[in-house]
């Protein structure tokens, strides 16, 4: 797993958060809280191939996303149907995002947060009157 660089400093009265390593001249045009966010996410965009752990059982999914930064959107596609990726978000190697399905006729919010490691991610997906499931992916090569 690739090092992720945390580090927050002052510069001129300042707060960044960013590695001071990658500093240069355009730095001071950054809004603080951001420096080096784009340097520091990992890549997610592309096409992974998901698989939802639940007591019932697995459940493939396709995920497709386009990133733009520290941020990220995109679609999902399952047994389940199909659901836009919401609230997609990357700091450092955890990745969060959304994704609403109609579950029993019932508009359902499910909140996945993971790790990134290359081609691979991993983590937990929280199924509102489910609890908890993990989650494994793989990232799609070109």
């Amino acid at each position: 797993m690739a090092p992720t660089f945390r580090y927050r400093y002052v510069d001129f009265g300042t707060v960044f958060t960013g590695d001071p390593r990658l500093r240069d001249a355009g730095d001071a045009a950054q809004s603080p809280g951001t420096l080096f966010a784009n340097e520091l996410a990992a890549d997610v965009g592309g096409t992974w191939d998901i698989s939802v752990t639940t007591p019932q059982g697995s459940n493939p999914a396709t995920m497709t996303v386009t990133q733009s930064g520290t941020s990220f959107t995109g679609q999902v596609t399952s047994e389940a149907g199909s659901a836009a990726v919401d609230n997609g978000e990357v700091t450092g190697n955890s990745v969060s995002w959304t994704i609403t399905l109609n579950m029993a006729g019932q508009s359902t919010t499910i909140t996945f947060r993971g790790d990134v490691e290359g081609n691979q991610m991993r983590g937990s997906a929280d199924i509102p009157g489910m609890g908890s499931a993990s989650f494994t992916a793989q990232k799609r090569t070109p």
